[in-house]
């Protein structure tokens, strides 16, 4: 990173990449993805393997929002049939 104005500098955007591709590998994403990552950022584009892996971790955490939502309303008796969500 550097000092003078906060900015990542090459160095810094190469190991967020590598962080942000190892946090998606913990979480479960699909090997196919990962390896789309790592020969992303392989190939020199930090920024796109930055900004792929933001993408995935957006999907990732609407799915399991969306998951306990639907499994938290069937646990509700009577609430689960009124919303469409649910079903």
């Amino acid at each position: 990173m550097s000092c003078e104005s906060g900015f990542l500098d090459e160095q810094g955007m190469v190991d967020l990449a590598r962080k942000a591709i190892e946090d998606l590998r913990k979480t479960g994403i699909s090997p196919t993805e990962l390896k789309r990552l790592e020969n992303i950022l392989k190939e020199g584009s930090v920024g796109e393997a930055l900004m792929l892996s933001s993408l995935l971790k957006t999907i990732r955490d609407e799915i399991f929002a969306r998951r306990f939502t639907e499994e938290t309303l069937a646990d509700l008796p009577g609430l689960g049939r009124m919303l469409p969500c649910a079903r």
